[in-house]
């Protein structure tokens, strides 16, 4: 399988990581504002975290269950609201670093002109939240804590990792956007982006950059703790740790199962498809099969109108096919003998038409003379997942039963398979064990900055 189908399979598990970097920084985010509040508004920080983060998860739903227009719009809604969160850290900081009072209605302002994507429809509107909210309330975020670092911790060197981090976020998460019929998305998308990093999609790129400014945020935390007691700071960075390593070993088994999940679920998929092709191969007549003379000529034969019922019948007992053919093979090349499409669907092919398509994978699987299930195959039809089965053979070549599924559901089947252990990934491990490290965190932390009187 080539990397990114591969990866394209893993995108579900992407987009989970994706949020719970953003979790974490609204975590450690918090931890700072409780000893840092007065020097910066760290808890609109917070809230970005917690809500984009969120958004990050439905996205990922979005991919396993489909969308609708409704989820669709809640979807904006959020991601907008995560970016205004921004916006008002910017505006704020703005204020108590350098005493420059910015209105609040600037912000609503902002939001508004925002909008100008929505001539060109929902996908325009993202664009446009993007472009428009989430560059600027990023890079002006970023803005915001050089000049905290600048005003108060000069020499700080994680500050400088979260900067460059979020700067190189803004461009990732405010300009590589989906593609849309408009300039400049028309040209810098992330389809794009995928052809530059060989299948890499910009969510693992966006979800890394968060991870290391949760984790500089982190560091700094510990940095601004070096006043408490030297035991205390040992306590915590050793629950950092700690949870550190929760994390990562929940990641890690949560993908694991994730994957298990998934692979056992095309393994069925591709065994229920392989064995429908089978079953209906078995049920053709091979001498009426041999008749066909690979071109129109078969129009006017007695074989073709019961084959090509047989084909119509074949996709409607199997209805999640949404092709079913006789294919032909000979001499490398590859022609559609019947298929199940009535002759006046744009998508019917005549008899002994020529399938220029054809990939080399799909060719030698044909040349083998074997039964088999490959893909997704790539065509002027869409992308397919193909059941092959021998119907009858010769001398210079071969005849094939194909069902072809839509690459599309056949995906989406595999990622609600997937959602399951994602869910408890979620919902059961990481929760728990956060909560129990935070609570003895703090039960160190009263006891030794609050210690009894003797």
């Amino acid at each position: 399988m080539m990397m990114r189908e591969t990866i394209a399979l893993q995108l579900d598990y992407i987009f989970f990581l994706y949020g719970l970097s953003f979790i974490l920084i609204a975590v450690v985010t918090f931890a700072l504002h409780r000893i840092d509040r007065n020097r910066l508004p760290w808890f609109w920080l917070v809230f970005f975290g917690l809500i984009h983060g969120f958004n990050e998860w439905l996205d990922m739903l979005a991919l396993s269950l489909g969308d609708h227009p409704i989820f669709s719009v809640s979807r904006l809604f959020v991601l907008a609201v995560s970016f205004l969160c921004l916006l008002e850290f910017f505006r704020r900081g703005l204020n108590q670093l350098q005493g420059v009072k910015v209105p609040p209605y600037a912000t609503l302002f902002l939001a508004g002109i925002s909008f100008w994507g929505l001539f060109y429809g929902l996908n325009g509107l993202f664009v446009s939240f993007r472009y428009t909210l989430g560059f600027i309330g990023t890079l002006g975020t970023a803005y915001i804590i050089r000049l905290y670092r600048r005003k108060y911790h000069p020499r700080n060197v994680p500050l400088s990792f979260a900067v460059y981090s979020l700067v190189l976020y803004g461009v990732l998460a405010g300009l590589i956007v989906p593609k849309a019929d408009f300039y400049p998305p028309i040209l810098f998308n992330q389809d794009r982006l995928l052809h530059v990093t060989l299948g890499l999609p910009v969510q693992l790129f966006r979800g890394i950059l968060a991870a290391v400014v949760s984790l500089s945020i982190w560091f700094f935390y510990l940095h601004c703790r070096k006043s408490a007691s030297l035991v205390y700071l040992h306590r915590e960075k050793y629950y950092g740790k700690l949870i550190a390593g929760l994390l990562i070993f929940t990641v890690i088994a949560g993908w694991a199962l994730t994957d298990y999940a998934g692979r056992k679920k095309e393994k069925h998929l591709e065994e229920s498809l392989l064995r429908q092709v089978q079953i209906a191969a078995a049920s053709l007549d091979q001498a009426m099969v041999r008749k066909l003379k690979w071109n129109e000529a078969d129009l006017a034969s007695p074989e073709y109108p019961y084959l090509k019922e047989k084909m119509t019948r074949f996709q409607k007992a199997a209805p999640a096919s949404r092709f079913v053919s006789l294919m032909g093979y000979r001499d490398q090349r590859t022609y559609v003998l019947i298929d199940s499409e009535p002759p006046e669907s744009p998508d019917y092919s005549p008899p002994g038409q020529y399938y220029a398509e054809a990939s080399g994978e799909y060719i030698r699987l044909l040349a083998g003379g074997d039964q088999g299930i490959i893909g997704p195959l790539d065509d002027r039809w869409g992308s397919w997942i193909t059941g092959v089965c021998p119907v009858a053979k010769f001398d210079d070549g071969t005849i094939y039963l194909t069902f072809d599924f839509d690459a599309f559901f056949w995906n989406r089947e595999v990622r609600q398979s997937r959602l399951i252990p994602i869910v408890i990934t979620l919902m059961e491990n990481t929760p728990s064990r956060l909560r129990s490290c935070l609570r003895r965190h703090y039960r160190s932390r009263r006891k030794w900055t609050h210690p009894r009187r003797q």
